[in-house]
């Protein structure tokens, strides 16, 4: 019985040296983890992809780095802790190295974390962590299902014009910032694109740019056109639109002549015609621009020059084909032309078919020649357009009792009789009407006849219109 005392005794004393020895272990796997590293408030550079931290290295009080200490880090693009040593290539007494979080989004919130750690038989002892919370620089990109972006808005005013573009400038979307965003394109309309057209973000102008342009080409000249502007973002695949930004413009260049109905003098062998000069509203003589014409006895165009023997204020000139023959009917036409770096720019051909005398149809009696309307306005503002045209009644193109003429376009929808226009001088060639109560920045189709009244029945001339549009409304 002694015996089993002394060995239960000494199993005992055995037990207890190992508890004893547990315990110590014990405290010594608690006395090998670090302290932890602190973390800076605040980032010391911030981009919008990046963030840089700095923090205390572990352990206080010297700071300094340990062959047997390492770093782990959480946050940005890191779900999970992430070993980034010991930062052996920071100076060893440097107390405070940094760590850069990359590839972060911009104008985003984030927390990051840091951590020490001491290996002993293998096993990693953590300290406790640090944090601290940082934004990205920059505007956050939206979520899917954000909506459409703000509108962006068009100047009223062109910031370029020729005879066959119109350059438009804008202010991108979004405001406040007004900057490029690679989620944000912008689709054009008008001019030759009879559709939306997608024309991008506008990456080659300056990402500051708050107004880049776009221009609109292969247009007619003297031409009113309605350009519009929209923005877009794409959501899970799909556009979405902003508001449409819009304003009326008008090309420039040459203008065509407008050549008279009937001539204004005829022989057997010539053919004298009339023609507005180009260059509207004004219409008087312009250096810069000419004249060709084309029939009679010439095949092909013939350059006549800008009339400079003609009183440069007379607006409606003329020109003479010879050489003609007799009871003839031709076909002549004239254009105007502007050189531009030594290159002609033409304007529309207007063309008219006239009989020398001495035989030929000639104009049947009791009808009425139509008058020749300019083609482009003599005056607009946001609510009247006011057009000229030549009067009926050639040769001499003056006022005649029995001629009076109608309109049709603007607020009439149906012709109104303007009478002969008898305030105007009886021997001004070339009058005009103001179409009033108009709505600003439309475009209007704006058409005159002249009448005849035979037996109490008005016999009526061809037609002659134009297209004009009123100006924008004033911002």
């Amino acid at each position: 019985m002694r015996t089993a005392g002394r060995r239960w005794g000494a199993a005992l004393a055995t037990m207890g040296v190992t508890v004893a020895m547990l315990a110590a272990s014990a405290g010594a796997a608690v006395a090998a983890a670090p302290a932890a590293p602190s973390m800076y408030a605040t980032p010391t550079a911030v981009t919008t992809s990046t963030i840089s931290v700095r923090f205390l290295r572990s352990p206080a009080p010297d700071r300094v780095c340990k062959p047997d200490i390492g770093y782990e880090v959480l946050g940005g693009t890191f779900a999970d802790w992430r070993d980034v040593g010991g930062f052996p290539n920071a100076p060893c007494d440097d107390p405070d190295p940094g760590y850069k979080f990359n590839g972060l989004a911009a104008g985003t919130v984030y927390t990051f974390s840091v951590r020490a750690y001491r290996i002993t038989d293998g096993v990693k002892e953590y300290s406790g962590a640090s944090q601290m919370t940082a934004t990205t620089t920059g505007t956050s990109p939206p979520a899917p299902g954000a909506g459409a972006p703000d509108a962006p808005s068009m100047y009223a005013t062109p910031t370029a014009a020729t005879t066959s573009t119109i350059s438009v400038r804008f202010l991108r979307s979004p405001a406040p910032d007004r900057v490029c965003k690679p989620d944000i394109g912008y689709e054009v309309l008008g001019g030759t694109f009879t559709t939306w057209r997608d024309v991008g973000g506008f990456p080659n102008a300056p990402c500051d740019d708050p107004d880049p342009g776009y221009k609109f080409s292969g247009l007619a000249v003297n031409t009113s056109y309605v350009l519009s502007i929209r923005a877009y973002r794409i959501a899970n695949g799909v556009k979405e639109y902003s508001a449409v930004s819009s304003g009326t413009f008008v090309t420039k260049g040459v203008n065509p002549p407008t050549l008279s109905a009937t001539p204004i003098a005829v022989t057997t062998t010539s053919l004298s015609i009339r023609f507005v000069r180009s260059g509207a509203p004004d219409l008087v003589c312009k250096p810069d621009i000419g004249y060709e014409v084309l029939g009679g006895s010439s095949a092909s165009w013939v350059d006549v020059g800008g009339f400079p023997n003609a009183p440069c204020t007379d607006p409606d000139i003329g020109y003479k084909f010879t050489g003609l023959a007799p009871a003839t009917t031709y076909t002549v036409s004239i254009r105007a032309y502007r050189i531009t770096n030594g290159v002609k720019e033409y304007s529309p051909t207007r063309s008219l078919d006239y009989t020398t005398a001495g035989g030929g149809s000639g104009t049947p009696t009791g009808s009425v020649n139509p008058a020749a309307m300019s083609p482009t306005p003599t005056a607009r503002t946001t609510s009247s357009i006011s057009i000229r045209f030549v009067r009926s009644a050639a040769p001499d193109l003056v006022c005649k009792p029995d001629i009076g003429y109608e309109v049709l376009g603007g607020t009439f929808t149906d012709w109104r009789d303007v009478g002969g226009f008898p305030n105007a001088p009886c021997t001004d060639p070339d009058i005009g009407y103001k179409f009033g109560g108009l709505a600003a920045g439309s475009v209007y189709t704006l058409s005159i006849r002249a009448y005849r009244t035979t037996n109490g029945v008005k016999e009526y001339s061809a037609v002659s219109s134009i297209a004009a549009a009123t100006l924008p409304p004033v911002a």
